[in-house]
């Protein structure tokens, strides 16, 4: 590259450096000379410390996640739009405490998927840029890491062997940056440039993972479209089955169970997964278990342990990735006239990341299901699902006041004060 491409670069970095009060010339050159110091740090390692800080500072902050409609109602205020007074007043709390570092509004996979939904550049780009703002670079891990970990800190909850294990509350475990929540590329030069200086990039790159936006990512060629929007479910064909379902089921509990076990099945490798890491940590020994190798009657046996836990209300909300989505297919196959729609699996998913982790923004309907008599999800994860523009105004401001954060300096001001090698030993 000539210097005028390097210098355009650089002015790029810069920009969004700022964003966060840090200069991008001082925090290089202060962050090479911690690398060096400790030589001895492999990637992996440095990773998880960083990451294990990152996600230390973000769970002591007042979570808040939205779901479509608001993001698009504080679009609309942002754009300058005739909009209800009330979704302007909430975006003017969001904008404010997101920027003192009280309050992260966290991107997901789910959230972006709709993003890229939008077929208007000018919106999709005017979503993405409210998303930095309010999310400061904050995102739930993907699916598979967070029931991973969900796993991982239920069978040490669980299991007398883990006693005395060290555990780390879950809330600090299942926040990445926005450049990783679709997963990591961690740069290689095999056979150019020497071991120990290619480990010194590699750890500038993970640092330097945490200040790219959402923004530019969404205008990069780097993300396929047709990659990242799933194929949703058969909806019509769920409606289909739904009188028949409802008709096998005599109480809402055992239609629970039959949905959870489907839900299990599907997430099935997630937990052969956590045993080989389990395995991993014990033994020094790398191995992998094929889900499709394990004998059928041992992969049942194994989902028949957690739908037999589930029936004796041994689990409370220890699994919600399992709990919560069976929970609102059945409750969905229970409604004799509710018929599923597109919308309502989007919703589901959502509510699957936003209710075990944060208030949650949403729409009447599913606050009213999620709220009901049968799930009552927001006295089992003790959160406030809330779905009125001025009640979340009200209520996240009596929280911020009432319980202030321990530091609102911003996150990556925070997570890179010092030596990060040391601070979340």
């Amino acid at each position: 590259m000539d210097e005028a491409t390097l210098h355009e670069i650089g002015k790029t970095f810069s920009k969004w450096f700022v964003r966060f009060g840090l200069d991008y010339d001082k925090f290089s050159a202060e962050r090479w000379a911690i690398y060096r110091a400790h030589p001895s740090v492999t990637l992996d390692e440095y990773r998880c410390r960083l990451l294990h800080r990152f996600g230390q500072i973000v769970s002591g902050k007042l979570l808040v996640y939205l779901d479509l409609k608001y993001w698009i109602n504080l679009r609309d205020v942002a754009f300058g739009h005739r909009i209800d007074h009330a979704y302007c007043r909430l975006f003017d709390l969001l904008i404010n405490e997101a920027s003192r570092g009280r309050i992260v509004c966290p991107l997901s996979y789910w959230i972006f998927a709709e993003l890229l939904k939008q077929a208007d550049a000018r919106t999709r780009k005017a979503t993405a840029e409210l998303i930095d703002k309010l999310s400061t670079s904050v995102a739930f891990m993907s699916h598979g890491e967070i029931v991973r970990q969900e796993i991982l800190h239920f069978i040490r909850k669980v299991s007398a062997h883990y006693k005395h294990t060290r555990k780390w509350p879950i809330r600090e475990c299942i926040w990445t940056r926005t450049l990783s929540f679709l997963g990591d590329r961690i740069p290689v030069w095999p056979d150019t440039i020497p071991q120990s200086d290619q480990l010194l990039v590699q750890k500038s790159w993970e640092d330097f993972s945490f200040f790219m936006p959402l923004t530019e990512l969404i205008q990069s060629n780097a993300i396929n479209r047709s990659d990242v929007i799933p194929n949703w479910y058969d909806v019509a064909g769920i409606n289909r089955r739904k009188q028949q379902v409802r008709k096998q089921h005599s109480s809402f509990k055992r239609m629970f169970l039959a949905e959870l076990m489907h839900t299990v099945k599907e997430n099935e490798e997630h937990w052969y997964e956590t045993m080989a890491y389990l395995y991993f940590l014990e033994s020094g020994k790398e191995e992998t278990i094929d889900a499709e190798a394990v004998p059928h009657d041992e992969r049942r046996l194994a989902r028949n342990l957690i739908s037999y836990a589930f029936k004796k209300n041994k689990i409370s909300n220890e699994l919600p990735s399992y709990h919560i989505l069976a929970a609102l297919y059945a409750a969905i196959c229970w409604n004799n006239t509710k018929q599923l729609t597109e919308n309502d699996v989007l919703d589901f998913y959502h509510a699957q990341l936003a209710i075990p982790y944060c208030v949650f923004l949403t729409d009447s309907p599913l606050k009213s299901l999620t709220c009901s008599r049968l799930l009552r999800f927001d006295k089992i994860y003790h959160t406030e699902i809330i779905a009125n523009a001025e009640e979340a105004r009200v209520r996240l401001t009596d929280r911020v006041r009432s319980n202030p954060p321990q530091s609102i300096a911003p996150i990556a001001q925070e997570l890179f004060r010092g030596d990060t090698y040391g601070l979340s030993k």
